[in-house]
């Protein structure tokens, strides 16, 4: 919304970036005078009243919450032990034993997020929806706008199904929309920028559209 009121203005996009800074600031400056320390750092460094006291604001309200405190204390000093008995590893231990394949894990589902080329729709999908004759603006909205309501649910459905649940059928359906989009646009043949497209041309821009939304979503 702000980028649509400087975009006639040549050094604009500078100031879309600067403002982002703005809620940086906001986070931080709460965080240093709301938030305490890590009640595990302050653990680690000796500080063990500190500690507590950070664990007692961090849980007010919750039930029994000495017996959570200390039981929280506890954990993280024998974690911490444990840590230390184990002592300093390497870069090459990721690749060994039960780490691997939870380093594995973790790599490729960072990887997996960019290789569907979700980057792509986020920052040039404007560009195909303005040759097809769209606002622009209105496009990257509804476009943004379905990409945070699909997070927003996946905070609700991640809990109730679990992450594996959605990884594994989401990765599903982004293989599946892009195998229609591929077949429809290989198999007619039809350059779906093209300004003045006949019925034909149209069904096949309509479709990937929808799809780019689809694929949005999951």
């Amino acid at each position: 919304v702000i980028n649509k009121g400087l975009v006639n203005i040549s050094w604009g996009w500078r100031l879309g970036f600067a403002v982002q800074c703005f809620p940086c600031v906001v986070i931080i400056g709460l965080t240093i005078c709301v938030l305490p320390e890590s009640p595990k750092y302050l653990i680690k460094r000796g500080n063990i009243e500190d500690a507590r006291r950070a664990l007692m604001l961090l849980g007010r309200g919750t039930a029994e919450l000495e017996k959570v405190v200390d039981f929280e204390i506890r954990s993280a000093e024998e974690e911490l032990a444990k840590l230390e008995q184990a002592g300093q590893g390497s870069f090459k231990d990721l690749f060994h034993g039960t780490v691997f394949p939870a380093f594995l894990c973790g790599f490729m589902v960072a990887f997996s997020q960019n290789v569907t080329g979700v980057n792509w729709f986020m920052n040039y999908a404007t560009q195909l929806f303005s040759s097809l004759g769209f606002e622009p603006f209105i496009m990257d909205l509804a476009l943004k706008g379905t990409n945070m309501g699909a997070t927003l649910a996946a905070l609700f459905f991640v809990e109730r199904f679990g992450r594996k649940f959605l990884t594994v059928w989401g990765t599903i359906f982004t293989i599946i929309v892009f195998l229609l989009i591929s077949v429809v646009i290989f198999s007619t043949g039809v350059d779906i920028t093209v300004s003045n497209p006949n019925s034909r041309e149209s069904a096949v821009q309509l479709f990937s559209m929808i799809m780019i939304f689809v694929f949005q979503v999951v």
